[in-house]
């Protein structure tokens, strides 16, 4: 299992969810990606990607005002 991360700092909505979405499609079944992102709203607007596009929602934490999102590439 790989760990990618992709930098969304300073990004709103909807560029998160594009390129979690544009990552993922290039990871192997299993792998990990983690968002930082200082977007509020990443959080739910990946849950909800995740759920649309049959990914895994792993958890999200908040350092000040900074995200990190871990989603699983699972098909």
């Amino acid at each position: 299992m790989a760990l990618v991360t992709i930098d969304c700092y300073g990004l709103l909505c909807p560029l998160p969810v594009i390129k979690a979405s544009a990552e993922i499609k290039r990871m192997a079944r299993g792998d990990e990606l983690l968002v930082i992102s200082t977007d509020p709203g990443a959080a739910q607007d990946l849950k909800d990607w995740c759920q649309a596009n049959r990914q895994v929602y792993v958890d999200a934490e908040v350092r000040g005002r900074v995200w990190e999102i871990r989603l699983r590439k699972e098909i």
